[in-house]
């Protein structure tokens, strides 16, 4: 068989990364045009609709206020301005502006940054049933962030937040039950949450579901299941979906062989980064002819030129 060369066009390369990053780019560029700072002609709307109020102690006013003069909605962006209106509406019980000031308080944004208070005002809105707060609340205990860690307490509130349908939530409750942190180990509860998450198309989830069934951990061994979960991940977007879904076509498990599908994913998942997929590639590329890269070349480009439209 003649081999295709291990180089891939240095212009197609570039094409795709373009492409490639210009597609994960316009969901940004969208958020950042509608948090634009105002001209100074269009910031007396949320002054003079919400100031009134919140100087005369109305709550949601001042929490209007506050998110106003932190995303420069309708008002100029002043962070300093929006942790005082924020913290007037969160010590009246202002479950939003709690949330808000604790995530000010972690980024150090408008004021010093101290976790311990950004705990205590997470805290707080967690226990107003805000379900955000709560799952933020779950990595706090987890990791330590201004308290004591501790496993079962994060998984108390990753439990809460879970149950009000919060993806990321339903993934590291799903985490916790396969270690065994926090609550007893469980791979049936543990793939049950994971599946939750997964509806709901978090690509993690996915992707670690694809593993259980790879690897038989928790669950029968089934390398058909694994792929479709894979794909499911790669298809969202995860580089190692994408890395896992290549091996999967290149060794003809689950699915059928087919090298060039395999160029494919481990060619999408090389351009996001991932440490191990460009050198699977090269590899695989010596195998393959030259034709066959070129057809990997083409499905790769037709995929990100999808994403992008």
């Amino acid at each position: 068989m003649r081999k295709a060369s291990i180089g891939v066009s240095a212009f197609l390369l570039a094409l795709w990364a373009a492409l490639f990053l210009s597609a994960c780019a316009v969901k940004e560029k969208g958020v950042q045009e509608g948090m634009r700072a105002p001209e100074r002609g269009e910031a007396e709307p949320a002054l003079r609709k919400w100031r009134p109020h919140a100087k005369q102690g109305n709550a949601t006013a001042q929490y209007r206020l506050g998110r106003a003069y932190l995303h420069g909605e309708d008002a100029p962006k002043d962070l300093e301005k929006a942790a005082r209106w924020y913290r007037r509406a969160a010590t009246q019980g202002h479950a939003e502006a709690q949330y808000g000031l604790g995530a000010m308080y972690s980024e150090g944004r408008g004021l010093a940054k101290d976790e311990e208070k950004a705990a205590k005002w997470v805290k707080r809105a967690a226990e107003q049933g805000k379900a955000k707060a709560m799952h933020d609340l779950g990595i706090m205990y987890s990791l330590g962030q201004g308290m004591s860690r501790d496993s079962n307490r994060a998984a108390h509130w990753y439990h809460k937040a879970a149950d009000r349908g919060l993806a990321r939530s339903q993934y590291n409750l799903g985490a916790l039950y396969a270690k065994g942190q926090g609550v007893e180990q469980d791979y049936e509860q543990a793939l049950t949450w994971y599946r939750k998450a997964a509806e709901q198309g978090d690509a993690g989830a996915q992707y670690t579901i694809g593993s259980m069934f790879y690897h038989g951990e928790g669950v029968a061994r089934d390398y058909e299941q694994a792929a479709e979960w894979y794909r499911w991940a790669a298809e969202g977007g995860s580089p190692r979906g994408q890395y896992s879904l290549g091996l999967m076509y290149e060794k003809g498990r689950g699915v059928e062989r087919d090298l060039v599908l395999a160029y494919k994913w481990l060619s999408l998942s090389a351009l996001q980064g991932h440490a191990d997929a460009g050198t699977e590639r090269q590899s695989l590329a010596e195998a393959m002819t030259p034709k066959q890269v070129t057809q990997g070349q083409r499905l790769t480009l037709r995929w990100i030129v999808d994403l992008k439209e």
